[in-house]
């Protein structure tokens, strides 16, 4: 290795350094620089190969490379390569080679550089297209039969190696091997063995044993051989790291008396920028904040960067016509990213140059040796003509990486005046060193600290282990020294180790103080007696005994005994639970009354009016002063939520009660349970073990609950228009303000435009439940009376669910459960014989949202349970004693039925409540979709102001406008450059950045760009290697239409609301830095969490004393009981609070006991 001190100029050089009256030139020369060359030379089939591997896998490195001679065949010309088909033609000759290319390399290489090696197919007989690259090894085999044949070759080689091999050994490996690897026959190989190779053998090959250095005969198996290959290898490697360091701490002082250079820029110290570095060391930042204001940094310290860029002037005119003078990058300008540390900055450098080429390369330090090692390189294509390269690395303290980082690139062809080292924190010595060794780089700085200074990290409170006295023992020493150590300790204390063999070694290995021995000796006997009273008393005793009652009692007597006893514990148990229970019970009460005085705001009680309609505004709710927790919450942001339903309750759930002012808004006071509804309305549930109260849910955020109905919403004002009735039976209005609001009103049934649908029953809520139980059993008790004909009391006995969804299968499989089980019990068993079930679907199965075999096996039970589906059937009219339908026929014929029944619900789909319609109105032509309101990807509601209002759960929809979002995307990037869009041709690479866009924004995309490569060839019709702005965009409508709604499940609007309760966290979270940088308005929703992602879990459906699983993607699941208590077991584990759990359990458990309850009510 060259040394670090040079008396010549080179690549990298300092202006001199004058220290003891030598004038010398510090430059920095990494290890590969001289990469020492190994040759291993042999016949065909020696063994040679097999010997650079078995060297290779001992070492174990990855700075020890094989270059194989096979690389540098020459290609062929016509005739010679129909002569090599034949195997006629010689490749066992000199003249086949290369050598002027192999020459060539080993020169590149000796020389630090990067060097391209040729790739040759023995099955085409010629050179690829393609080439390997090879950059710095530290030692290289270069492995052939002519490895040491040309004396160019011969003088870069450090060591020469000759392996030999028998004749017949050398060709039974060469047929097994051009078999295998090279696809030739066995009577080729063997009519080129004696034609060409074995004769050249003695001509060629064996001479070159006389300028070897060792001969390696019998190959791996020649283990001394081997050994001292590898022991010389390693003798070089640990030689030139030794040099490495040298080299390093030569440079080192060779820069201490140098100032630092004026192409070191820092950034200006602003009171802005101390307050970031202030809480980024402060040990107490969360991770959080830390990462938050750490990207501000690096992109300032990107945006310092692109200062030293040079820009050309350029005009550019907008798309209303307008020009607009502005600058541009003279050329290219691409990012190597030293790994780990550097990509950290990464996102500061996507944040100012969104379309930035990016590298990597990984340098670690060996802990051993502390030198850099590289272990990991890759470089954007033709970085030497880019016109800037930005080096990226979070922090540099010696500067040995940097240094290291920077020769790479030199390396690779780029100009050291157009590197730019970007980095958070840099040490004072590793920048002289760094600028003495590159002068003319440029360094963008956020801190530079002194090189003894204490590491930020290391000023963290460190909590020692707790750790048993064995467990650290044992972590220290052995058994032995162990046992030393504990008499070390014990000793002084007069305490000396029991009498033995083992006792007396250990005291004689103690190097104990003379006075120390005099008292050992004087309380040995004490000490002796204190082991024999320990041992006493560690004798084993038994307080309670396992063995069997004495043998002079009878069995009979014994197992009275046994019974008992446990029967009195029981007693006692169960008693002591009791008196708790009352005691508990009794605590619960109170008999005084709260007489204190109560301070209630003015505006609380007269509240003042304003907005559109001049009505009262609740600025000011009766209960914030209640106490000081509540007074605290006055001043933070207002977030409106509107409905208490699995949105609005997910997220109170996830909220952090310190961020927000919450109130919540909704015309019930409980949040329902929705998945058990069905089961409510057979009494298999009570009514009341499905709700919970709002209130109840609210404590945990200390928020407000208005029950009032929403009717608008003043988006200008900030301020929503709500009802409700007050005592004297009048509608009163008034506002309440807001800073977010939340959108969560649920939807109601669709009614498809049928005819008397008043004479249907629904099943959203608990008071649907309620009327359809009444309904139910008023129809059995009517079927009893005697007055009631026949016909009349089978019309009654008919029972039609439209709508063959979640809902409709449900409950009818629970009312199929209901006249099975327990009317037979209860009511004549004429009943059961006349009643029937009639489930009517629109589609040809049964929950056809799910997999077609969970809809198969649903079709099957109820066919086996003498429940009737009616598929390909659609309501006309509901009439108040028959339902009229047509049917398609198994020819396609449209065929009318009327169908007598005594009960019908109504459960074919959701659509928007009136609030929502009214709302979409008001929003224009944002709002396209006539079934929910339309949000962004991060649930934001279209057409408001942005982050003010967002809509979850079944009353919005995701709006998947990939293509209109990519193309506004990449409309605006061509015109920032200057170009036409309509002109617009992107190469793989831009097609992986845009499918990259689409995925951060519309992340349901993910799924279908899987295969970016199909996609690229698929639409590149014209096979140009590139997609036109036309191909793009057809490729992306592709992707919006395969993109399909999100499904109004109870599990959707659950994931909605704990995604915005997160980042409205992050966002409070986030709020002082936001404030402290001036960043208050712009898309911060995008800058601080991600976009929504829906994960479908799964979908559960009961289907009379049995369950089905859809987990998607072809999983589903079907069963009986068993999938039954399973079902069961996920919905409860669902429910909403301990409770509504313990609630459901009783109802199960009394169902099981005692039957459903047959009460209306």
């Amino acid at each position: 290795m060259e040394s670090s001190v040079y008396a010549s100029p080179a690549p990298g050089t300092a202006t001199p350094v004058d220290r003891d009256n030598l004038s010398v030139k510090a430059t920095y020369a990494p290890p590969w620089a001289d990469v020492s060359i190994i040759g291993i030379a042999g016949s065909s089939g020696s063994g040679k190969s097999t010997i650079s591997q078995a060297i290779v896998k001992r070492l174990s490195l990855p700075w020890v490379v094989i270059l194989s001679m096979d690389s540098f065949y020459k290609s062929l010309d016509e005739e010679s390569s129909r002569k090599a088909f034949r195997s006629e033609y010689d490749f066992d000759a000199p003249e086949a080679i290369d050598f002027d290319a192999l020459v060539q390399v080993l020169r590149d290489l000796k020389a630090g550089k990067r060097a391209e090696i040729p790739v040759y197919s023995f099955e085409k007989h010629a050179r690829l297209e393609r080439t390997t690259s090879i950059y710095s090894p530290h030692v290289l085999i270069v492995e052939g039969i002519f490895a040491l044949y040309d004396p160019r070759v011969l003088e870069l080689m450090d060591m020469k190696i000759f392996c030999e091999a028998d004749a017949d050994t050398c060709l039974s490996r060469r047929i097994l091997r051009d078999v295998r690897d090279r696809g030739r026959d066995v009577e080729g190989i063997i009519k080129q063995w004696f034609a060409f190779v074995k004769p050249n053998l003695k001509k060629f090959v064996d001479p070159q044993r006389e300028v070897a250095d060792l001969l390696i005969p019998r190959g791996i198996k020649n283990h001394v051989a081997m050994s001292t290959v590898v022991q010389v290898i390693q003798s070089k490697l640990l030689e030139k790291s030794a040099d490495h360091t040298e080299a390093l701490r030569r440079l080192t002082l060779g820069s201490l008396t140098e100032p630092i250079s004026k192409r070191v820029l820092k950034l200006e110290q602003t009171p802005q920028l101390r307050g970031m570095n202030t809480i980024i060391h402060d040990t107490e930042t969360n991770s959080e904040d830390f990462i938050f204001y750490f990207d501000r940094i690096a992109t300032l310290l990107v945006e310092q960067a692109l200062n030293n860029i040079p820009f050309t002037s350029e005009t550019f005119t907008t798309p209303q016509g307008y020009p607009y003078n502005g600058l541009a990058p003279r050329g290219d300008v691409s990012a190597v990213i030293v790994l780990r540390g550097g990509a950290a900055l990464e996102t500061g450098l996507k944040r100012v140059i969104h379309d930035c080429q990016t590298g990597r390369v990984l340098i670690q330090t060996n802990i051993k040796t502390g030198e850099p090692e590289l272990h990991y390189l890759v470089l954007p294509k033709d970085i030497d003509k880019h016109e800037a390269v930005l080096l990226l690395d979070a922090q540099m303290s010696s500067g040995g990486a940097a240094l290291m980082a920077v020769q790479v690139l030199l390396d690779h062809g780029v100009k050291m005046d157009r590197i730019v080292l970007v980095t958070y924190s840099a040490g004072r010595r590793g920048l002289q060193r760094l600028t003495v060794a590159f002068p003319e780089i440029a360094v963008v700085v956020g801190n530079v600290v002194e090189d003894e200074e204490q590491r930020w990290v290391e000023k963290r409170p460190q909590r020692a282990p707790l750790l048993s006295i064995k467990q650290s023992m044992a972590d220290l020493v052995s058994i032995k020294s162990r046992k030393l150590y504990i008499l070390r300790i014990l000793v002084p204390l007069g305490i000396i180790l029991p009498p033995g063999e083992e006792s007396m070694e250990l005291h004689n290995h103690v190097d104990l103080p003379t006075k120390t021995r005099a008292i050992q000796d004087q309380r040995k006997d004490a000490s002796q007696r204190f082991w024999k009273l320990l041992a006493l008393q560690r004798a084993p005793s038994r307080q309670l005994s396992g063995a069997p009652l004495p043998r002079n009692t009878s069995r009979l007597l014994n197992f009275t005994y046994r019974t008992a006893a446990w029967f009195g514990s029981s007693i006692v148990f169960v008693g002591i639970g009791v008196i708790g229970f009352f005691l508990y019970d009794a605590s619960t009460y109170s008999s005084h009354a709260y007489d204190g005085d109560l301070a209630v705001s003015g505006l609380a009680l007269n509240p003042r009016r304003g907005g559109p309609k001049n009505l009262p505004i609740l600025e000011v709710c009766i209960d914030d002063n209640d106490d000081e927790e509540m007074r605290k919450q006055q001043d933070k942001p207002r977030l409106v939520i509107l409905g208490g339903g699995w949105g609005g309750v997910a997220l109170l759930k996830e909220l952090n009660p310190d961020n927000y002012h919450v109130t919540v808004v909704s015309p019930t006071n409980y949040f329902l349970f929705t998945p058990m509804l069905p089961s409510a309305t057979v009494g298999t549930l009570e009514l009341k073990s499905l709700v919970e109260p709002i209130r109840n849910i609210m404590q945990r955020v200390r928020g407000h609950f208005v029950r009032a109905r929403a009717e608008d919403v003043d988006f200008s004002s900030r301020l929503v228009e709500v009802s409700q009735t007050d005592c004297k039976g009048q509608e009163v209005r008034f506002y309440i303000p807001y800073d977010k609001l939340v959108v969560a009103v649920g939807s109601v049934t669709n009614p498809h435009g049928v005819k008397g649908l008043e004479n249907c029953h629904f099943l959203k809520d608990i008071n649907d439940a309620r009327q359809i139980r009444n309904k139910v059993i008023q129809n059995l008790e009517i079927a009893c009376l005697p007055t009631t004909s026949d016909d009349e009391r089978k019309r009654l006995l008919s029972f039609v669910i439209s709508g063959g969804g979640p809902t409709g299968v449900e409950f009818a499989a629970e009312l199929y459960d209901l006249l099975n089980e327990d009317l037979a019990e209860h009511f004549p068993r004429l009943l059961r014989n006349e009643i029937s079930v009639h489930l009517i679907q629109s589609r040809d199965h049964i929950l056809n949202t799910y997999d077609a075999a969970v809809s198969k096996y649903a079709e099957e039970r109820f066919a086996r349970d003498q429940v009737e589906v009616l598929t390909n059937s659609r309501v006309s009219e509901v009439r108040p004693d028959s339902i009229i339908f047509t049917q398609k026929g198994p020819n396609g014929e449209i065929i009318k039925k009327e169908l007598p029944m005594g009960f019908c619900l109504w459960s074919t789909g959701v659509s928007q409540p009136e609030f929502c319609q009214r709302l979409a109105a008001k929003l224009g032509d944002v709002q396209t979709n006539r079934h929910a309101l339309e949000t962004d990807t991060h649930l934001r509601l279209n057409g408001t102001p942005l982050g003010d209002v967002y809509a979850i759960g079944d009353c919005s929809t995701v709006q998947n406008n990939v293509a209109d979002h990519i193309i506004s995307f990449l409309r605006n990037l061509a015109w920032k450059h200057g170009k036409d869009p309509e002109n617009l041709e992107l190469h793989f690479t831009d097609w992986r950045n845009v499918a990259e866009q689409v995925k951060k924004r519309f992340p349901q995309a993910v799924g279908h760009l899987k295969r970016l490569d199909k996609l690229f060839a698929e639409y590149d019709k014209d096979q140009s290697g590139t997609l036109d702005f036309g191909e793009l965009r057809e490729l992306l409508k592709q992707i919006d239409n395969k993109l399909t709604s999100l499904p109004a499940t109870a599990q959707r609007a659950h994931q909605q609301g704990q995604y915005l309760a997160h980042k409205f966290n992050k966002l409070a979270r986030a709020a002082p830095g936001l404030r402290a940088n001036e960043i208050l308005e712009g898309d911060l929703d995008a800058a601080v969490y991600k976009a929504f992602e829906y994960r479908h879990l799964g979908s559960l459906a009961y289907i009379g004393n049995s369950a089905v699983f859809d987990w998607g993607q072809g999983w589903s699941l079907t069963g009986g009981l068993w999938a039954v208590y399973a079902w069961r077991s996920i919905y409860f584990a669902q429910s909403v609070s301990m409770r509504t759990r313990v609630m459901m359990a009783m109802d199960w458990f009394k169902r099981g006991m005692f039957g459903r309850d047959l009460m209306s009510y």
